[in-house]
C-alpha cells in the first residue's frame, strides 16, 4: 500500500504470549510474557513486570511449603504451625493451614485472650492494650488490669471464629484496679463472699456495661481516690442486697472525677448512695442520670468542695428502700460544694430534696443553681415529720453569702400541703426553710401550698420571680429581703405583684398569710394585682 507500518504489526509475538519491540533494522524482537503460556512450567508470568518468575516459594504465603504440581501450578502445604501465617494453624491430616481458634487469632494479631483467671493474668502481664473475653469466668483474686481494656471477643470481626462466639459474662468476686483500663459491651456480675471488698478503686471506663451488684457483706462498688471514672454509651448499675442499707457504695474522694457522656441508670434495691469528697460528677449535655434504686438517706452527697454539674437531665425517682427509709430523705446533700442542674426536663422525687449546708470554720461556699426546668414530686412522710424542698437550715449566724441558691428556670413542686397544727417547725411542709443563706428567685416556682420560711437570710425575688402558690410566708427581716418590680407571690390563692423595688431589713419577723383569725395576718408584701 506504499506506506510505512510498525514492524510489530502482524507478527507472531502475540501468539507466543510475548510482548514485541522493534529494532533499528526494520525488524522486531519478541520478549517477556503476557500470560503464563510464555513461561516454563515451573514459572508464572508477572504481568506487572512482564517477566516470568519462579512459582515457588512466592506462590505461598508466609512459611508454607511450596511444591510445583503441574503446568504453572503450585500447591502450598504445611507440616507444623510454624509454616502457617498469623492467626492460622496447621491441620496435619490435610497439611493445610486452617483458621485458628479465636484465642490463637487474638494473640497472633496483637491482642490478649482470656477464658479464665490464669489466661487473664497472662494477658494483663503482656504488652497488649486490648483483651478479648472468650468464655464466662470469675475474677477470684485482686488484680490490676494495668490499663488494659476488656471486650467481647466477638468484637474482632477479622476472625470468623471470634465473630461467631456468643456474648459472655464476667463475674467479679474481688477488687479490681483498672489503671485507666475498662470494660465495653458486657455484663459484669459483682458478688463476693468476703467482707469489705472494694470492687473498683481507681481510674476505669465503662461503655455499654450492665453491672449486677449483689452483696450482703457491705462491699463497696466504687471506692475511688484520685481517679477518673468514665461512663460512655448506655450503662446500668443494678443493686440487690439483703443488707438494711447500702448507703455510700459509690464513694469518690480526693479529686476523683466521674464523667457521664451517655446514660447512667442506677436501679435495684435498696439504695445506692453516691458520696463525693473534694471530687466531682459531670453529666454532659449528651448524657442523662437516672436513679430507680431504693430510697436512702442521701442519694448524692457532696462535701469538701465537691461539684455535681448536670448538663443533661436528671431523673431521680427512688423506690422503697431499707426498712428505715420509705423514700429518699435527702436526694441531694450539698455541704461546702456546688450543685448545678443545667439540663431541662429534670424529675426528682423524695421526702426531702435539697439539703444545702456550709461549714463556717473554713469559709467555703455552698452554691446551688437550677438553670433547667425541674419537676419535684414529694413522697409521703410520716405524720410526725414534714417534707422540705429547699432545706438550708444548718446556719449558726453564718454569713448568708456563703449559702447561695439561684433559681433561673421553672420549678414545679407537687405534693406540698398547708399546715395548721401545733409543731410547725418540725411537721410542716416547707418550700423553703432558710437559715443564714441567700436565695435568688428569677423564675416561676409553682408549689400550690406549703410554707416559705426565711430566718436571717437574704431572700431576693427578681422581676421574673414568681412564688406561684404557697400557704404562708414567714420572713425575718434581719437578713434582708428584696423584691424587684414585677415580682409576684400567690399566697393562699391570692396573687399580688410588686409595683416597685422593695427592700426590708431589721430585726422583726413578718408573717404573711391570709388566715382571718391570725393576729399576724399581714396579707401579702405586695399591693399590686397580678
Amino acid at each position: 500500500n506504499n506506506i510505512c507500518i510498525d514492524a510489530c504489526s502482524g507478527n507472531n509475538c502475540a501468539s507466543q504470549s510475548k510482548k514485541c519491540t522493534t529494532n533499528s533494522s526494520h525488524g522486531y524482537t519478541c520478549y517477556g510474557c503476557t500470560s503464563d503460556a510464555a513461561c516454563p512450567n515451573d514459572q508464572r508470568c508477572d504481568t506487572i513486570t512482564s517477566a516470568c518468575v519462579a512459582l515457588c516459594p512466592s506462590a505461598c504465603e508466609g512459611n508454607m511449603i511450596c511444591t510445583v504440581t503441574g503446568s504453572h501450578k503450585a500447591t502450598c502445604s504445611c507440616e507444623s504451625d510454624a509454616n502457617c501465617p498469623a492467626g492460622r494453624t496447621c491441620d496435619t491430616a490435610t497439611k493445610q493451614c486452617v483458621a485458628a481458634d479465636c484465642g490463637s487469632w487474638l494473640t497472633a494479631n496483637g491482642y490478649g485472650a482470656a477464658k479464665d483467671m490464669e489466661t487473664l493474668k497472662t494477658a494483663v502481664a503482656s504488652n497488649v492494650t486490648e483483651i478479648g473475653l472468650l468464655e464466662n469466668f470469675t475474677i477470684t483474686e485482686d488484680i490490676n488490669l494495668n490499663g488494659k481494656k476488656l471486650y467481647q471477643a466477638n468484637k474482632y470481626s477479622g476472625s470468623a471464629e471470634c465473630k461467631a462466639l456468643p456474648r459472655v459474662t464476667l463475674n467479679i468476686a474481688s477488687s479490681v484496679k483498672s489503671g485507666g483500663g475498662g470494660f465495653e459491651d458486657m455484663t459484669l456480675n459483682l458478688k463476693t463472699e468476703k467482707s469489705s471488698v472494694k470492687f473498683f478503686t481507681d481510674s476505669v471506663g465503662f461503655k455499654n456495661v450492665t453491672m449486677n451488684y449483689t452483696t450482703d457483706n457491705w462491699a463497696n462498688l466504687f471506692d475511688v481516690t484520685g481517679g477518673t471514672v468514665n461512663f460512655d454509651g448506655t450503662n446500668t448499675i443494678k443493686a440487690s442486697t439483703n443488707a438494711d442499707a447500702n448507703y455510700g457504695t459509690l464513694d469518690f474522694k480526693d479529686n476523683s472525677k466521674v464523667n457521664v457522656s451517655g446514660s447512667l441508670t442506677i436501679s435495684g434495691n435498696p439504695g445506692m448512695g453516691m458520696s463525693f469528697e473534694a471530687s466531682s460528677i459531670t453529666v454532659a449535655n449528651t448524657g442523662k442520670f437516672t436513679y430507680r434504686a431504693g430510697g436512702d438517706h442521701n442519694i448524692i452527697e457532696l462535701n469538701k468542695g465537691s461539684k455535681a454539674i448536670f448538663n443533661g437531665p436528671v431523673d431521680i425517682q427512688p423506690g422503697k428502700g431499707n426498712p428505715y427509709y420509705a423514700s429518699a430523705f435527702n436526694v441531694f446533700r450539698v455541704w461546702n460544694s456546688t450543685l448545678a442542674l443545667n439540663g431541662s426536663g429534670n424529675i426528682i422525687n423524695g421526702r426531702g430534696i435539697f439539703d444545702v449546708s456550709v461549714d463556717k470554720t473554713n469559709s467555703q461556699k455552698a452554691t446551688f443553681d437550677i438553670k433547667g426546668s425541674t419537676t419535684i414530686n414529694l413522697a409521703d412522710a410520716s405524720s410526725s415529720s414534714g417534707r422540705h424542698v429547699f432545706d438550708i437550715d444548718h446556719g449558726n449566724y453564718y454569713d448568708p453569702k456563703l449559702f447561695i441558691v439561684n433559681i433561673d428556670a421553672p420549678v414545679t413542686v407537687k405534693g406540698l400541703k398547708a399546715y395548721s397544727g401545733q409543731y410547725e417547725i418540725s411537721q410542716a411542709d416547707y418550700l423553703f426553710y432558710v437559715l443564714d443563706a441567700t436565695i435568688n428567685v428569677n423564675s416561676t416556682i409553682t408549689a400550690g401550698e406549703g410554707i416559705v420560711y426565711n430566718l436571717r437570710g437574704i431572700f431576693n425575688i427578681g422581676s421574673s420571680g414568681y412564688l406561684n402558690g404557697i400557704s404562708k410566708y414567714k420572713m425575718d427581716t434581719s437578713g434582708g429581703t428584696n423584691y424587684q418590680s414585677g415580682a409576684k407571690i400567690k399566697l393562699s390563692g391570692v396573687c399580688k405583684k410588686a409595683t416597685k423595688n422593695q427592700s426590708f431589713s431589721g430585726s422583726s419577723q413578718k408573717y404573711y398569710h391570709l388566715e382571718a383569725t391570725s393576729a399576724n395576718n399581714l396579707g401579702s408584701p405586695f399591693t399590686g394585682g397580678c
